[in-house]
């Protein structure tokens, strides 16, 4: 949905503000973790509430035109541009650095040639062993770290992941083309995944989150992924299920708006199109859940 676009836009506004006090004189403690933790949130949430849109888009399509769509889509991005010009001023602008992928690059490479070894990269080692004298720390390998072994939980999920999330968004509008839908345009079905997430991300963030926290549950983003997995495959499993039901129901069973009785591919299978809103729930839940944590 072309309205995403602007939902990007925003984010950059809404990442340029501080807010060292709250609006009750609370003093705020900075975290570095949780605050990248909740700018990625927030990443993924805005995309989200921008996809709301193709509610609109749809219905405008249907009944009107799709030069009205297409406007809307403009006005939308327009706007944004606007906002990110007028408010450029408050934002905070660091200095420029130098890329560190570069340097994270050859500090991976010191360590495969270590035997895959990250402490073979230390600038004492390298010192030490190979006589070298790196332009990396301690820090920097501890951040080439933990992406390794976020790779190693998830080198063959993310790639299967990332095809559920696509083949789920399809199956989702190719399903509800299958059933009854009461009037509902089919493609209008997959807008349940954003609206459950834009109720279901804040609740994760603000609630779940600091709850696990202050009773010292430890739920890094090594623990989230594997569930995120976890639950992508529940819906996966769930979406199978609703299609072999929608073959046992009447009247074309397993050849949906292919047999005569469809009157012509009019009268779809016998199943209400609300059976996909679990399918569309769990997507919504593995992502809110994982996809934050693996940007």
């Amino acid at each position: 949905m072309k309205i995403v676009v602007g939902a990007y836009s925003l984010l950059s506004v809404l990442e340029g503000f501080k807010l060292p006090v709250t609006n009750r004189g609370e003093r705020v403690v900075e975290d570095r973790e949780l605050t990248i933790q909740y700018i990625y949130n927030l990443y993924y949430w805005m995309p989200n509430v921008g996809s709301l849109g193709s509610i609109a888009t749809t219905l405008m399509e249907k009944h009107i035109g799709f030069s009205s769509a297409y406007l809307l889509d403009l006005c939308a991005v327009i706007l944004c541009v606007f906002i990110v010009q007028v408010a450029k001023s408050r934002f905070v602008h660091p200095p420029v650095q130098g890329s560190k992928l570069p340097r994270a690059a050859r500090c991976l490479w010191y360590a495969v040639r270590g035997g895959f070894k990250l402490n073979a990269a230390l600038p004492q080692y390298q010192q030490e062993t190979h006589g070298r004298v790196v332009r990396w720390d301690k820090e920097l390998l501890q951040s080439c770290g933990m992406p390794c072994q976020l790779l190693k939980s998830g080198a063959i999920g993310w790639p299967i992941f990332w095809v559920c999330m696509g083949e789920g968004a399809q199956v989702s509008i190719s399903q509800a083309g299958q059933v009854e839908t009461h009037g509902i345009p089919n493609d209008l079905i997959k807008s349940a995944n954003p609206i459950a997430y834009v109720i279901f991300g804040p609740i994760v963030q603000k609630q779940l989150y600091p709850f696990l926290q202050k009773r010292r549950i430890a739920f890094h983003a090594v623990d989230r992924i594997p569930l995120g997995f976890v639950i992508m495959s529940v819906a996966m499993a769930y979406s199978a299920v609703v299609q072999a039901f929608i073959y046992r129901t009447g009247p074309c069973y397993s050849h949906p708006l292919a047999c005569g009785a469809s009157d012509s591919g009019q009268v779809p299978n016998r199943t209400h199109v609300l059976w996909q809103l679990p399918h569309l729930h769990h997507h919504c839940t593995s992502g809110s859940v994982l996809l934050a944590h693996g940007l």
